[in-house]
């Protein structure tokens, strides 16, 4: 965490020392900083630069989206923020990855919020994303939460066709867990 530490005030130094030259800070420097600010788990200070780079009018790519995303993510913010977020990318013209999607179905799922990772997952299949393990996982252990055991069974179902790994012992007690008295069968 020291090396983190001594690493993002190095580039923030240099990040300050850049504004002060007014030389032009694009969104690949913008991508350097949230990067190590990510790795520092300061995610405070993504939100710094994120706003920062829209006061100055800097374009962002959907890697600096995406970094915004996982920060919104892992600091537990609300929802509305990474809707927010989404209408923002969507305004500038910058595509909705399958990195944005999971990070705000794995948000949502914190929030214990089955029907805005329904939504996510279905934007997701729209923009004609392809779903990782991680998206099919996460959506999964939510719609298992919810007690919607078949359509969880659906989509380990598609993740099992199109070829996805699945740790199918722990959704199997899951399933469990959550008052599934079904044929377990149907997971192995």
């Amino acid at each position: 965490c020291q090396r983190f530490l001594g690493r993002t005030k190095s580039v923030f130094s240099t990040f300050k020392e850049m504004k002060r030259k007014k030389l032009e800070i694009d969104h690949i420097v913008c991508a350097k900083l949230m990067g190590t600010c990510l790795d520092a788990k300061n995610y405070k200070q993504v939100f710094k630069l994120h706003e920062e780079m829209e006061e100055n009018g800097t374009k962002l790519d959907e890697k600096c989206y995406g970094m915004v995303a996982h920060a919104l993510n892992r600091d537990f913010r609300p929802l509305n923020e990474m809707q927010a977020l989404a209408e923002k990318m969507s305004k500038d013209n910058v595509p909705i990855n399958i990195l944005i999607c999971n990070n705000a179905i794995s948000l949502a799922k914190k929030h214990g919020n089955v029907s805005l990772v329904r939504e996510w997952y279905e934007k997701a299949k729209f923009l004609g994303l392809q779903p990782d393990s991680f998206t099919l996982s996460r959506v999964s252990h939510a719609l298992i939460k919810g007690n919607f055991i078949d359509e969880a069974l659906e989509v380990l179902e598609h993740g099992r066709k199109i070829g996805l790994k699945f740790d199918w012992m722990v959704l199997a007690n899951e399933i469990i867990i959550h008052g599934f008295k079904g044929n377990i069968e149907k997971v192995e």
